[in-house]
């Protein structure tokens, strides 16, 4: 079976009735050594801190930080913020 490149991944989060997305494009994994390469092991699992949540920890606050920036709110198809839908696409 042929492998299928990766240039994004899509973690949905989800709260009560809301769902919102984190778009996070592959250069991004590759820089926080999510992704597996030939000299980084690569991650079994992440966790994904959306805006709402507020971690305490030290490491769960600096993973927040560079999270949030590909973090969009998408709960209401009628007011979706296509400038940075954009901006993460291009």
């Amino acid at each position: 079976m042929k492998k299928l490149p990766i240039y994004w991944l899509l973690i949905p989060s989800l709260v009560q009735i809301d769902l919102d997305n984190s778009f996070f494009p592959k250069e991004v994994l590759l820089k926080q050594k999510i992704l597996k390469t030939a000299t980084t092991k690569g991650k079994m699992a992440i966790r994904v801190y959306p805006i709402w949540d507020k971690p305490t920890s030290k490491q769960a606050i600096e993973t927040q930080k560079w999270q949030l920036e590909y973090f969009v709110e998408t709960n209401d198809a009628n007011n979706l913020p296509r400038q940075k839908l954009l901006k993460l696409y291009t």
